[in-house]
C-alpha cells in the first residue's frame, strides 16, 4: 500500500466533504455533528477556510477521491484545537494518521507549543491513534456533549506538546 497523499483543501473538495461528513455524521459515533445539522452554516465555514491563512485545513486522497480531512483552528484557551474525521470505507488505512500528521505540521510551522484535541471516550482506535502520535489526556469532561436523544456523552481532552525544536518559530 502507498503512503496516504495529504494536501491542503481547495474549494472543489467542499462537496465530497460535506458527504463525508454526512456518512460519520450518520453512524452517531465518533463526531459531536448529528444528521440534520446546518449543512450552510458548515459549508460556509469550509468555504471561508480554504485559504489556509486562519486555519489549518487538509484533506485525505485516494486516487481523485477525497476521503478525510483535518482542521485545526485557534483557540482561546487550548491553543490549536485539531478536528478530524475518515470515510467509513478507508479507516484502518493510514489516512487518519496522515491527516493527524499535517495537522500537527501546521501547528508546527506557526510556533505552536501544543496541539489539542477532544475525543469519545468510546473511540478507542482513534485515541490510541493520537496516543501514538505522542498525545496525552489532560481533562475528561463529563457529560459534556448533550445528543438530540438527550444522551450526555463525555469527552477527554487530550493534548501533544510540541518541544522547541519542532516549533518554526524556534528554530
Amino acid at each position: 500500500m502507498s503512503d496516504p497523499i495529504v494536501r491542503a483543501a481547495r474549494s472543489e473538495d467542499i462537496d465530497p466533504l460535506m458527504a463525508i461528513l454526512d456518512a460519520v455524521a450518520a453512524e452517531d459515533l465518533y463526531i459531536s455533528t448529528e444528521p440534520g445539522y446546518d449543512r450552510d452554516s458548515r459549508r460556509a465555514f469550509w468555504e471561508s477556510s480554504v485559504d489556509g491563512t486562519r486555519v489549518g485545513f487538509f484533506v485525505a486522497v485516494d486516487g481523485t477521491a477525497v476521503v478525510g480531512l483535518v482542521g485545526v483552528y485557534p483557540h482561546a484557551e487550548y491553543g490549536y484545537l485539531l478536528g478530524m474525521m475518515v470515510a467509513p470505507s478507508h479507516r484502518g488505512r493510514r489516512f487518519g494518521a496522515a491527516l493527524l500528521d499535517a495537522g500537527i505540521g501546521w501547528v508546527r510551522k506557526r510556533g505552536g507549543r501544543a496541539v489539542h484535541l477532544l475525543v469519545f471516550p468510546h473511540n478507542t482506535v482513534a485515541r490510541q491513534m493520537y496516543e501514538r502520535r505522542g498525545f496525552k489526556q489532560v481533562d475528561y469532561f463529563p457529560h459534556d456533549v448533550v445528543r438530540r436523544n438527550g444522551d450526555a456523552w463525555d469527552t477527554i481532552l487530550m493534548r501533544k506538546e510540541l518541544v522547541a525544536s519542532e516549533r518554526g518559530a524556534d528554530l
